[in-house]
């Protein structure tokens, strides 16, 4: 349910994630405009919103009969200045590179009246060096949403240096008023919250696997087998507390000083990426992707994501 200090959103870029959240935004009852630069984009996007409500209908995230409900509240502009005119808030979506994102965020800072607040979806760059390309910094924040947006429930809320910490709250419960968990970061870091603990992960997975300690296959085994499935319920400090901090204690003392801490990618991932084999879009990264298997592969995330998060466990 909407908040009351905000009644209109605006969604720059129309992409994958841009739908995706101008949708949720409407679930929630806002009004919300959307625009992308690139025309193809803003015409096929009545089409494409439709089918992802029909998607998420068919999933039974979404009601069907309130499908036109819900879309009336989208309006596809076509400009910046379209978009700016009306948004008491807006989120940036758009393609993951500093200069285009900073020029956007100077020209939402012109367009958009003083004191409505520019978040962007960015999974990795600053806050802070968004804002230092507008005049507003203390109303520049990020809001880091999961793909699909309308099945992961995570918004990692990011202030730069400058950024008033009640942006930060008004930006927070924005997001949880369209049914996200929104968690506060105190600071801005690189990679935020999500990405660090990702790769700190596969940093260790690819040191095994060059050191000859075992394979890339036995690797992702022993992940989903036993400890990722329990991350499914609870995240790494309850799991803790579960197994006792007196054992988890002398397992750090035991294995941290053997973990891997290289800055340098292991070179047989190296390898894999100048031969260009570089995962599913090139047909063949780690494993094989012939025709087809990528669909599957993002079906059965989603129908997990589904029986975690929409419903499917007892809290």
């Amino acid at each position: 349910m909407k908040i009351p200090e905000i009644s209109t959103v605006g969604v720059l870029g129309a992409g994958l994630m841009g739908h995706g959240l101008a949708l949720e935004f409407a679930r929630a009852g806002y009004e919300v405009a959307i625009y992308d630069t690139i025309a193809a984009m803003r015409d096929s996007a009545p089409e494409r919103l439709r089918g992802a409500y029909k998607t998420m209908s068919d999933m039974g995230i979404a009601e069907a009969a309130a499908a036109d409900e819900t879309l009336g509240r989208i309006k596809v502009v076509d400009s910046m200045e379209a978009l700016g005119a009306t948004a008491e808030y807006v989120l940036e979506a758009i393609t993951e590179d500093l200069e285009i994102k900073q020029a956007a965020f100077a020209e939402l800072d012109r367009i958009c009246g003083p004191d409505v607040i520019l978040a962007s979806n960015t999974s990795a760059l600053s806050p802070t060096a968004l804002a230092s390309a507008t005049n507003r910094p203390a109303k520049v924040v990020v809001t880091h949403f999961f793909i699909p947006p309308y099945l992961l429930p995570l918004v990692e809320v990011v202030p730069g240096d400058g950024t008033d910490p009640a942006t930060v709250d008004l930006a927070a419960r924005i997001c949880e008023s369209i049914g996200k968990t929104a968690i506060r970061l105190g600071r801005e870091v690189q990679g935020f919250v999500v990405n660090r603990l990702q790769f700190a992960m596969f940093r260790e997975a690819l040191s095994l696997v060059q050191s000859g300690v075992v394979s890339a296959d036995d690797v992702d085994k022993a992940t989903t087998m036993s400890w990722g499935n329990r991350l499914g319920v609870f995240g790494p400090f309850k799991i803790a507390d579960i197994a006792g901090l007196d054992t988890y204690q002398f397992v750090c003392n035991t294995v941290f000083p053997t973990l891997d801490n290289s800055t340098d990618v292991a070179e047989w991932f190296q390898e894999k990426v100048a031969d260009g084999e570089i995962g599913a879009k090139s047909g063949a990264g780690v494993y094989p992707w012939p025709e087809g298997a990528l669909d599957d592969a993002r079906a059965r995330i989603a129908r997990h994501a589904l029986f975690v998060f929409g419903g499917g466990m007892d809290d």
